[in-house]
């Protein structure tokens, strides 16, 4: 039988290496997690990943709305105008403009302010300039 004190000195050696271990652990989990894009993998090599964030908005055509209480409403048009988000009457006059430059929204936004889209009624038009207004 071994002597007791060679056993705790062992268990004591096991116990210092596993919280070496752990700790090693939380601190690489916690410089990933401040803004590092650095993805360890087994074989230990580093590869770097670029994460980009895109807003997608999704429109409902007036065509899909089925509601009988929209056809009331008024009307606006959401389309470019001098660089900006501009919001049409119906009749084609400005109603008014978004501060927010349409070249920096993504891509798909640029294009369907390109070419225009139509919503009916001030609380689709509040949740649009909400939107735009980021």
């Amino acid at each position: 039988m071994k002597h007791p004190n060679a056993l705790r000195l062992k268990y004591l050696r096991l116990m210092a290496l596993y919280s070496v271990l752990m700790l090693s652990v939380i601190v690489s989990l916690v410089f990933n997690r401040n803004g590092s894009n650095t993805v360890i993998t087994s074989d230990e090599s580093t590869v770097l990943t670029d994460i980009t964030v895109q807003k997608e908005y999704v429109y409902v055509r007036p065509e899909e709305i089925s509601t009988s209480e929209n056809t009331e409403e008024q009307k606006f048009w959401i389309k470019e105008y001098n660089g900006l988000v501009g919001i049409f009457n119906a009749d084609g006059s400005l109603y008014r403009t978004v501060d927010t430059r349409v070249k920096t929204l993504p891509e798909a936004d640029q294009g369907l302010l390109e070419e225009g889209f139509e919503v009916i009624g001030k609380s689709q038009l509040n949740s649009i300039i909400e939107d735009y207004s980021e």
